[in-house]
């Protein structure tokens, strides 16, 4: 009898805590969820506005695909973005 007992309470400690838990997860996704949207009124989020300041893009008319600085080629039609250099140059192994 007493192991029918202690297995009831472990089995309804086992689902307050899971109870608990899930409070817990949906009370921070509901709280995420609204300081997202009242950084969506304000504007854009600084990642976002900080990545669209750190790319260049492709001067090739039918692509202007947007890429990060350090490109040397685009990333949707691979041709080479270094052209306002008006050379090219190549890298020397180094052994």
């Amino acid at each position: 009898m007493t192991e029918v007992v202690i297995t009831i309470f472990i089995f309804i400690g086992v689902i307050a805590i899971t109870a608990v838990l899930f409070l817990a997860w949906l009370f921070f996704s509901i709280a995420r969820f609204f300081i997202r949207s009242i950084n969506g009124l304000s504007g854009q989020s600084p990642r976002r506005t900080r990545d669209v300041i750190l790319q260049k893009r492709c001067r090739i008319d039918r692509c202007g695909a947007p890429n990060p600085i350090g490109a040397r080629f685009c990333r949707r039609c691979g041709h080479e973005l270094n052209l306002e250099q008006g050379r090219s140059f190549q890298r020397a192994a180094m052994l």
